[in-house]
């Protein structure tokens, strides 16, 4: 079995939520629980620092969503190659 057939196996079974793209994007978002306490530190407001926050968590949300985006993309690409049934 492929390294893509298992991936996808994981992803049919356990669904996008449990992706270890997904796993990875939670783990970097736990890591910003940090970022607040340094931006106080160096004199930002609290308005500043809600600020950096979001926009710091949306870059990470659109890289995982290209990430999986890219993925569907290559699993449908690949069923598709193979004749296979798409969902």
């Amino acid at each position: 079995m492929t390294e893509f057939e298992k991936e996808l196996m994981l992803i049919e079974k356990t669904g996008l939520k449990t992706s270890p793209q997904r796993l990875e994007y939670e783990k970097k978002v736990c890591e910003l629980r940090s970022m607040p306490e340094k931006l106080k530190a160096e004199g930002y407001t609290e308005d500043q620092i809600a600020r950096a926050m979001h926009e710091k968590r949306r870059e990470l949300a659109d890289s995982i969503k290209r990430l999986l985006r890219h993925c569907c993309v290559s699993i449908y690409m690949t069923l598709q190659q193979q004749n296979m049934a798409i969902p």
